[in-house]
């Protein structure tokens, strides 16, 4: 069965930081779904939503040429999105990453990286800066539980 993108948002206190996240459960249309069907998209299924794997008049290699040349349009809705409230907010994201968020404007983002204690990479991700207060993370669907655990512990740690 599928739903057109049915959510709900999770609200949860860790401490000083409040977090939101939207969480998906089932098998999902995401909201450019007719377009993708309509211009040739092959749809597969990939973290419980519905996406195009490749367009069918082009080749995976052409449409990567397209991107680099002209852009491309890609469809966050099937990932984890968080909302990171609170004055501690960007220490602690800034504890669990590379990006300096404090030096970051508001309204700008960084495409990043959850690291571990020894600097490994765990996950790439992309952090807004909302204001000083509010972070807006969007994080890879299929490492979703992962990363809430990292963002959780990072809370622990830092208060």
């Amino acid at each position: 069965m599928f739903t057109v993108f049915s959510t709900k948002k999770v609200f949860l206190t860790c401490g000083k930081l409040h977090i939101s996240l939207r969480v998906l459960s089932g098998i999902h249309h995401t909201a450019l779904y007719d377009f993708h069907v309509e211009h040739g998209g092959k749809m597969v299924n990939f973290g419980g939503c519905i996406l195009p794997l490749q367009y069918t008049d082009q080749s995976i290699n052409l449409s990567h040429l397209h991107t680099r040349r002209y852009g491309s349009i890609f469809d966050v809705s099937h990932m984890l999105q968080t909302y990171v409230h609170g004055k501690d907010a960007m220490s602690c994201i800034e504890s669990i990453c590379t990006a300096d968020i404090k030096g970051m404007a508001p309204g700008t983002g960084s495409l990043t990286v959850f690291t571990n204690n020894n600097g490994g990479i765990l996950d790439d991700l992309i952090i807004s800066k909302i204001n000083n207060e509010c972070l807006y993370i969007v994080s890879n669907a299929a490492t979703k539980s992962q990363n809430m655990e990292i963002i959780q512990e990072a809370q622990v740690f830092n208060t």
